[in-house]
């Protein structure tokens, strides 16, 4: 009988723990990438005078196994700068409400 909703999980591996084999995979690129970086400049300085692009392809496929992803993140405005100005201008303006001089424009 498999999980049913509703019921505690019992055993298995935790929340966030990361798969062993990716973990060692990632370890033995590093050491790879570590051990042998003079052997890969030079490749590299090979690949980049037939072509800078396949240079710059070549060294971003490695970076991809060494260096972990970011996530992506999406940022969106509510306000444009302009409407927010205009709500702390009126609220300025009823604050002032009350002040003797304050509708004297400057």
């Amino acid at each position: 009988m498999g999980f049913q909703k509703g019921h505690k999980k019992v055993g298995g591996k935790k929340k966030g723990v990361p798969n062993k084999a990716t973990t060692t995979a990632r370890e033995a690129i590093a050491a790879f990438v570590n051990n042998n970086t003079g052997r890969l400049e030079r490749l590299l300085d090979e690949i980049e005078a037939d072509s800078p692009k396949d240079a710059f392809d070549a060294i971003t496929k490695v970076m991809e196994y060494h260096l972990p992803k970011l996530a992506r993140s999406e940022n969106t405005v509510e306000h444009s700068v302009d409407d927010k100005l205009a709500d702390i201008l009126t609220d300025i303006d009823g604050r002032s409400a009350g002040i003797p001089g304050a509708d004297t424009k400057l």
